[in-house]
């Protein structure tokens, strides 16, 4: 018993070290894929920091998803983005961004930099939560097509699970 309070005091030092989110860059035009994703060494585009794992977080299972059962579990657990982490965006064309089962203990914010203006063709969240779209424009127009169908796509999917706790705001959407 007389452990518990070194246990109790541990624990709040490992709390309060990772309490302090990080913040990653992206630039389309001076960014690498091989960059540690730092205000000096960006990351090329969202979509490919989706794509290449850079982003931990959590996924309902078992599947299909059941309100009483399933319980989220880790993946991309060594991803340098985590739950409570800020990407920002620098001007360019940053792709699509189709997010599945990215679901977040704490909120992770897409933002764009001061002055800044990143541009995605189209966002979709299937079965994701605590998500923070902010200052970003999303339009298929300036990548050189007219896209007919949605350009944000919030989608609760009864397989995957529910989509939840999604704040967007300060956005330019748009289409021709």
């Amino acid at each position: 018993m007389k452990y518990t309070p070194f246990l109790t005091i541990g624990m709040v030092l490992l709390t309060i070290v990772r309490s302090q989110a990080a913040s990653f860059y992206i630039d389309p035009s001076l960014g690498k894929q091989t960059n540690d994703g730092s205000i000096t060494a960006p990351w090329r585009t969202l979509e490919e920091v989706v794509s290449d794992g850079l982003i931990q977080s959590y996924v309902y299972q078992p599947l299909p998803y059941n309100a009483a059962s399933s319980k989220l579990v880790a993946f991309n657990i060594s991803a340098p983005v985590q739950p409570g982490d800020t990407l920002i965006l620098r001007s360019g064309l940053h792709g699509n961004l189709f997010l599945k089962n990215y679901n977040n203990a704490l909120p992770i914010t897409l933002m764009a930099g001061p002055g800044e203006t990143p541009v995605l063709e189209e966002v979709h969240l299937q079965a994701c939560s605590n998500w923070i779209l902010d200052g970003l424009t999303v339009s298929s127009e300036p990548y050189g097509h007219y896209l007919s169908d949605k350009l944000i796509y919030l989608e609760s999917h009864g397989w995957q699970g529910p989509t939840k706790n999604i704040t967007i705001r300060n956005c330019h959407i748009y289409s021709t």
